[in-house]
């Protein structure tokens, strides 16, 4: 079948793939965009605010427990432990969660 033959929308299609192939093309040669530095530095200090707030709640949760007695804790379930994994996974401290 010759380009002649073809349905229209086989065309159509021919063209808009050769047209997604030339920008994909495009923005791979293209240079990276400059790194915002002010931005980068807002993201990291928030991102170590949140890991503070995070171990601060987990010393008041130890601090209670302790209270509240060690002799308690095999009464409590695994679900006792995870809420407050999950909370640091939440505050981006992956690493004290587990």
């Amino acid at each position: 079948m010759s380009a002649a033959e073809r349905p229209a929308w086989v065309a159509e299609w021919f063209a808009g793939r050769t047209d997604r192939a030339e920008k994909k093309r495009e923005k791979a040669e293209a240079p990276p965009p400059p790194v915002d530095l002010a931005a980068q530095q807002k993201r990291k200090d928030a991102r170590l605010q949140r890991i503070a707030d995070g171990l601060a709640a987990l010393d008041v949760w130890l601090s209670d427990l302790v209270r509240g007695g060690l002799a308690a804790i095999p009464s409590r379930g695994y679900g006792f432990f995870d809420e407050q994994a999950r909370r640091l996974i939440d505050a981006q401290a992956p690493g004290v969660a587990a």
